[in-house]
């Protein structure tokens, strides 16, 4: 069964240009994983420091794979220094 995820994130204002970059890499190395349907990041557009990411995974185990590549890796290692707030919604159920 497919899965589907919504990510906000939003990072401290000073480092929205070098967020955005790191971003864009990992959208790009996870087009290329196995599983990866959808991978969308978009920003907002009054508040440059507020993204959000839509992703539609084949399946949980590739979700998982996923959440353990080297770029996610690297994403996770600087968290703490540039995101205020992380916010995951698994919305893979429909009403």
């Amino acid at each position: 069964m497919a899965v589907e995820i919504l990510a906000r994130l939003k990072t401290k204002p000073e480092y929205a240009q070098a967020v955005r970059e790191l971003l864009l890499t990992v959208v790009d190395e996870t087009h290329k994983e196995e599983g990866c349907e959808e991978y969308q990041l978009h920003v907002d557009i009054e508040h440059s420091h507020h993204f959000i990411m839509i992703e539609k995974w084949r399946s949980q185990s590739d979700l998982d794979k996923h959440s353990h590549s080297m770029h996610m890796k690297a994403l996770k290692s600087v968290m703490e220094k540039y995101f205020i707030e992380l916010s995951l919604f698994n919305v893979s159920h429909r009403m």
